[in-house]
């Protein structure tokens, strides 16, 4: 099974680093086929970081 990792961050500026180092929760959900359900909900509008990373099974992690 590969792991799975969403981390959203706040955006106070305009720029990389304006990321606010405070994460919001995130429920991830493995649909068994190879897909994955990311839930989370904004506290507000704004400028918000999305990464997602992966780790397959034997290899080291990929953020997108």
């Amino acid at each position: 099974m590969d792991e799975f990792e969403v981390v959203i961050k706040p955006v106070r500026g305009k720029g990389e680093e304006d990321v606010v180092d405070e994460a919001l929760p995130v429920k991830i959900a493995d649909q068994d086929d190879g897909t994955y359900i990311v839930t989370y909900t904004l506290p507000k509008a704004g400028k918000w970081k999305v990464s997602q990373t992966t780790r397959a099974r034997g290899q080291g992690w990929r953020t997108h």
